[in-house]
This record gives structure tokens, C-alpha cells and sequence, in this order.
């Protein structure tokens, strides 16, 4: 990650730092996890309060902590010798008329940042699963 410069902030250079911050933790395998934390912990101490900038990064520091500390844990559960090949990930709420959200075909890294997307905003009755593809038919017309 690059080192954070506060010549001047504003809408425009924090947008572009937290983007950077989503792009690392979305792009990042294990050993990068603990970049991007520094990174996202510097940002905090030197904007402690995103929400003056805009309303809607009011809570952003704590959304990325909680995706990173997901990511962490989903690294921490699956040994490292069963994340190569294809994973997916769902998304449903069995009680709703919504459809299943599934993206297909991604590698574990990707995999495991979309789980702690959704891990973070799950409502009492959703569920997300991460999930390994052992077996897969797949037809194209």
C-alpha cells in the first residue's frame, strides 16, 4: 500500500485512499492482510473522523475493520493447502422473495473478501456461505 500524504484532504483524496483500502483487502491474500491493517490503521489515526468529509463514511473505518477481521478469520479456518481452485460464494434469505446471490468462479482470496462483505450486514435471517467447488458441469451455448 502506498504511504497516506495529508497535504490536503478532501471528498476526492480520501474517496481515492478508501477505494485503495477496498481494492487491497478484495485483492490481498493472507500475507497482505497485514498491510492493508497498518495502512487502514494510519488512515484512522490521521482522519479520525471521515464523516465531516461525508455523511455516508461516517462508519467507514469500522465497516473495513470488520471486512478485514472476517477475511482474517475465513484465512485463520481453511488450511492453506485446501485454498487453491475454483470457490463461490452464496448469499440468501430464505424468508424473503429475493433471489440467491452466487458469484461463481473465483479464486480464494476473492472468495473470502466477498464472505466478509456480506458476513458483516447479515440480517437475522440471511446467510452467506463460502464454499469450495470440487465437482463443477459447466455447458456454454
Amino acid at each position: 500500500m502506498k504511504e497516506f500524504d495529508l497535504i490536503e484532504v478532501n471528498y476526492q483524496t480520501l474517496n481515492q485512499w478508501i477505494q485503495q483500502i477496498k481494492d487491497g483487502l478484495a485483492q490481498c491474500d493472507e500475507n497482505g492482510l497485514s498491510e492493508i491493517e497498518t495502512a487502514l490503521h494510519g488512515l484512522k489515526v490521521k482522519i479520525s473522523n471521515p464523516g465531516d468529509i461525508s455523511p455516508s463514511w461516517q462508519f467507514i473505518w469500522q465497516e473495513l475493520e470488520e471486512i478485514l477481521q472476517y477475511k482474517k478469520d475465513v484465512y485463520a479456518k481453511i488450511p492453506e493447502h485446501q485454498r487453491s481452485g475454483t470457490w463461490q460464494v452464496l448469499f440468501d434469505n430464505p424468508y424473503s422473495v429475493e433471489g440467491v446471490v452466487c458469484h461463481t468462479e473465483l479464486s480464494f482470496s476473492k472468495a473470502a473478501y466477498l464472505y466478509a462483505k456480506y458476513r458483516r450486514g447479515l440480517q437475522k435471517t440471511e446467510y452467506v456461505k463460502l464454499q469450495k467447488v470440487i465437482d463443477a458441469i459447466i455447458h456454454r451455448g
